[in-house]
C-alpha cells in the first residue's frame, strides 16, 4: 500500500489520528510514558516515524491528545451507565461501581492514560494544563448531574453541587489508582452500603404528613 504524507493511502487524515492515538494508548499502558519511544507508537500503528511528527510535533503532545480523547468519554461513559432512573439512582450507581473491581480491560486504556499523564504532568507543563483541564470538565459533569437532581427535587437544595463533584471526583481517582496496584475492594455489601448512606444524606428533608 502506497502511504500518502503522513497516512496510509485510503484513510483519511482523522482515521490515521485515531489509529496514532489507540496505538499511543496502547503503548503508553504497556510501556509507561517515560519508557515508550515514538518509533514504537509508530510501529504499532504501522505507520513511520515521520507520520507521527505529520500530526503531533511530540510524544508529550501525544499524551496531551490522548487524555482529551478519552478523558471526557470516561465520566460521560459512567453516567451513561446508571442512565436509568433518578439521578440519585445514578449517584448510587455510579459511587457503588467505582468501589468494586472490574477485569483489567474494561476501562484499562483510560485508567493507563490517568496514571501516566499524572506522572507526566510533573515533568511536562503541557500535560500537567491539559490534565488539569480535563479533571475539571469531569468535575463539572459531576457538578452538573447535582444540579439536574436538585431541579427536579431529588437532591436537597442545600447541598454543595460543587462538593459533591470534588468528592465524586476524588472516588473516580482513588478508584484508578486502587485497581492500578491491584489493592483488594472491600466487600461489596459492605461498599454498597457506605454509598447509599452516603447518597441518601444528599436527598431533601421531607417535613412529616400531619393528618388532621
Amino acid at each position: 500500500m502506497i502511504a500518502v504524507v503522513g497516512r496510509r493511502a485510503g484513510t483519511s487524515t482523522e482515521e490515521t489520528r485515531e489509529q496514532l492515538l489507540a496505538a499511543a494508548v496502547r503503548v503508553f499502558a504497556a510501556n509507561g510514558y517515560e519508557g515508550s519511544r515514538v518509533s514504537e507508537i509508530a510501529a504499532e500503528a504501522g505507520l513511520s516515524t515521520g507520520a507521527i511528527y505529520s500530526h503531533y510535533g511530540s510524544k508529550a503532545e501525544l499524551l496531551c491528545a490522548a487524555i482529551r480523547s478519552k478523558g471526557p468519554k470516561a465520566v460521560a461513559g459512567l453516567v451513561e451507565s446508571g442512565a436509568s432512573g433518578s439521578v440519585v439512582g445514578v449517584l448510587r450507581f455510579l459511587g457503588t461501581r467505582l468501589g468494586v473491581a472490574r477485569p483489567k480491560s474494561r476501562g484499562a486504556g483510560s485508567r493507563a492514560i490517568l496514571v501516566e499523564s499524572l506522572a507526566a504532568s510533573r515533568r511536562e507543563p503541557e500535560v500537567a494544563d491539559v490534565l488539569r483541564e480535563s479533571l475539571r470538565e469531569r468535575e463539572q459533569q459531576f457538578a452538573d448531574l447535582v444540579r439536574a437532581g436538585q431541579a427536579v427535587g431529588e437532591i436537597g437544595a442545600d447541598v454543595s453541587a460543587d462538593g459533591v463533584a470534588r468528592l465524586c471526583l476524588l472516588l473516580l481517582l482513588g478508584s484508578v489508582v486502587t485497581r492500578t496496584v491491584d489493592l483488594p475492594s472491600p466487600p461489596v455489601g459492605e461498599w454498597e452500603a457506605v454509598i447509599t448512606s452516603l447518597v441518601r444524606n444528599l436527598e431533601p428533608d421531607l417535613e412529616p404528613v400531619v393528618v388532621a
